[in-house]
């Protein structure tokens, strides 16, 4: 017994639970939304790992080696389904679904370009699909050598196996091949048997191997554009027009054997058309001759020096109706910017250089000097 005002003992302390020991309590709901969370993630995981195992399967090269090139020729039109199946009966990619869901994924599905491919086995799949995006396709070079016509590089691009010559020369007779400085010019005369002709610039060209005549008479009047259009000023200030430069420097090109004395050679027909006489250019009858399927000689006759051409100028006064060849940027710069001599007359030596005359007499003197005429 406690003594004045306390109370039972019993009453001070805490109660004891009454639960049995075996009973547990029920999970609060914070933990039970962690449990769930867990489960989804692993089951994430789970599904990713298994979707990066497959993609790694399905996206890994045909060989673990390289291998043989295979030629692929991509249509005009082809979707990535038909070019997914195209490459998949190649022996080319493991499975067309994985390639085509690579390609959404990267989103090149509506970007891959036409045209052959050479590709292996032992390429993935995505870096074919980066040289289809990239339009990497086989191609080919060639050279045209400066004073080419249209119709020896009709030959050349036929024994090339590049295009076949009736269709190049109809291309070359298409004025909308044309680039556009030979449109601000005011095109080509009408009587041009080829107006392509001085505007397919001679270089060396790297194009798709099926570039066809199109595609490449594109290539090389582009190249031509980037050549000519620092020369405007030039031009604008000797008052001379575009298709007048090509047809003066193809005759330059035609003429000069000797690089030194192409700008001596342009300063002779400068000299002659500013007194309104005859360019008297042999290169423009073979021209003559060429385009009227006759063979030109190594060397003219006087009856042939008369041959009845627009190009001849023997007969007709002034520049031909258009380029007798495609000049190089040589015989450009040549036409531009002749030397300061007051020749008029000029004869070809033995060795391709030539002999250069003030006077009618003096020319007479070296002809006889040098072709014993």
């Amino acid at each position: 017994m406690t003594g004045g005002r306390g109370q039972p003992a019993g009453l001070c302390q805490r109660s004891r639970s009454t639960r049995s020991p075996g009973s547990t309590r029920a999970a609060p709901p914070w933990r039970r939304v962690r449990l769930w969370a867990c489960a989804s993630v692993a089951v994430v995981v789970i599904a990713a790992g298994g979707v990066a195992a497959w993609g790694a399967t399905q996206l890994a090269p045909m060989a673990p080696s390289p291998s043989a090139v295979v030629e692929v020729d991509i249509p005009p039109g082809a979707g990535t389904a038909v070019i997914a199946d195209l490459l998949h009966g190649r022996g080319l990619i493991r499975n067309p679904r994985a390639f085509r869901l690579l390609a959404r994924w990267r989103h090149l599905d509506a970007g891959l370009q036409v045209g052959e491919y050479a590709l292996s086995a032992d390429m993935t799949p995505r870096a074919i699909l980066d040289r289809l995006a990239h339009g990497q396709v086989i191609t080919v070079s060639f050279t045209v050598p400066e004073g080419y016509t249209v119709r020896r590089l009709a030959s050349l691009l036929a024994e090339r196996g590049l295009a076949d010559p009736a269709a190049f020369l109809a291309v070359a007779k298409d004025i909308s091949f044309l680039p556009p400085s030979a449109f601000a010019a005011g095109g080509p005369a009408a009587d041009a048997m080829f107006p392509l002709e001085g505007y397919l610039f001679p270089d060396t060209y790297v194009v798709p191997r099926r570039a066809g005549p199109e595609g490449i008479a594109r290539a090389m009047t582009a190249r031509f554009e980037q050549v000519i259009t620092p020369y405007a000023a030039r031009m604008a200030e000797l008052k001379f027009t575009l298709p007048q430069v090509l047809t003066l420097a193809s005759i330059i090109e035609k003429e000069a054997r000797v690089p030194a004395e192409r700008a001596v050679i342009s300063a002779v027909f400068h000299n002659r058309l500013k007194r309104g006489m005859a360019l008297e250019a042999c290169p423009t009858v073979k021209y003559a001759l060429d385009i009227a399927d006759d063979v030109p000689p190594v060397a003219l006759t006087y009856a042939e020096l008369d041959f009845d051409s627009p190009y001849n100028t023997y007969r007709n006064p002034g520049l031909p109706p258009g380029p007798i060849c495609n000049p190089g940027e040589a015989a450009i710069h040549a036409a531009l910017y002749p030397d300061s001599v007051d020749y008029l007359f000029f004869v070809a030596k033995p060795d391709g250089s030539h002999a250069f005359s003030r006077t009618y007499a003096e020319h007479l003197a070296q002809v006889r000097r040098w072709q014993g005429r």
